[in-house]
């Protein structure tokens, strides 16, 4: 179990500090490159046939929260739709949110890492 607890902390932070570093990248990106704000539309439209294609749509914090508590499952699939729907709307000047992104991204990557242990 401490070894389980272990290697989620690890993925959490490597996966966190690349979440961090992308979005503070892409930021510092779309304010040298103004013209990127009027691509906000496309990456809308990119973002929202993200979340389709990983069935992770309408899926908020509030969710991944009553799913541990419940012990229902989160899907895996919540981490890649969040990181990369996050760092897209921060590239093309959208307003998201880090922390609930990094709350679900936390919560997925926790339930896919116990849900393999026989606890």
């Amino acid at each position: 179990m401490a070894a389980a607890g272990r290697a989620t902390g690890l993925v959490c932070g490597a996966v966190g500090t690349a979440f961090h570093l992308s979005v503070e990248y892409v930021t510092e990106l779309r304010a040298a490159q103004s013209w990127l704000l009027l691509c906000l539309p496309l990456a809308g439209l990119a973002i929202v046939a993200l979340y389709k294609v990983t069935k992770c749509e309408g899926v908020g914090t509030n969710n991944v929260i009553r799913a541990v508590q419940s012990g229902e499952p989160v899907s895996l699939l919540l981490v890649p739709a969040i990181f990369l729907g996050t760092v897209l709307t921060h590239l093309f000047g959208g307003s998201a949110g880090r922390e609930g992104a990094a709350l679900q991204m936390g919560g997925s990557i926790g339930d896919g890492t116990w849900e393999n242990c026989s606890i």
